[in-house]
């Protein structure tokens, strides 16, 4: 049996990876069309929008890489300790430049980010779960970033220093990296007892990141 394949009387079930795309494909894409993130993609989101939306993404990825660090130790979850996908330090430093050094006293974190940290928390206790997380935040970041960028550049003249979130110096090769990222999820599919449950909590992640999204729009619109 290969990371990529699991057999059971001779029925071949598809890898974590492949598994994680399908299931997710529709909820991936109504994410990508809603709130704040339809409005990113589309170049109609201000500035104060996308400030509003990092300042309230910024606590999921905290959640994350700390949950991540703790399971260092734990062989299917330590795959995606991966400090050259971190993004929350990067984050900081792109709120400081994009609205000042008081960006998280003046910029409100709203509810809905709030609870999407802790439910990556709560995922972290259960194991396994977290990879969902991971999956959702990590590959999409290397996935998208490309184009969010190119497109949050013409609409809002980023500057440079504030570009920080979408760059990642240690990745040469975004495809290559991506594809050995895969693999690491067949790996884990292998390893975990319950495969589906990172399925499932990867379906959660979208489902917050909706609900994110959408708050962000609202508040950005009050």
């Amino acid at each position: 049996m290969t990371p990529t394949q699991q057999c059971d009387g001779g029925n071949r079930h598809p890898a974590l990876s492949i598994r994680l795309r399908t299931a997710s494909h529709e909820i991936h894409s109504r994410a990508e069309r809603s709130g704040i993130i339809s409005q990113l993609l589309r170049g109609q989101a201000s500035r104060r929008g996308y400030i509003l939306y990092l300042r309230n993404l910024l606590p999921a990825y905290q959640a994350l890489e700390r949950e991540l660090t703790l399971h260092q130790g734990t062989r299917a979850i330590s795959r995606f300790f991966r400090p050259e996908l971190a993004r929350s330090a990067a984050m900081i430093r792109d709120l400081e430049h994009l609205h000042g050094q008081d960006w998280q006293e003046a910029v409100a974190q709203l509810p809905a980010a709030t609870r999407y940290a802790n439910r990556i928390a709560a995922a972290s206790a259960a194991g396994p779960r977290l990879i969902g997380h991971a999956y959702t935040r990590q590959l999409a970041d290397l996935s998208g970033a490309r184009l969010l960028r190119g497109v949050l550049v013409r609409q809002l003249e980023l500057a440079d220093d504030e570009q920080a979130f979408f760059a990642f110096p240690s990745i040469g090769d975004p495809d290559k990296y991506k594809a050995g990222y895969r693999a690491a999820l067949d790996a884990a599919g292998d390893e975990v007892p319950d495969s589906s449950a990172i399925v499932e909590e990867a379906l959660c992640a979208f489902r917050c990141n909706i609900e994110l999204a959408e708050a962000v729009q609202e508040r950005a619109e009050a």
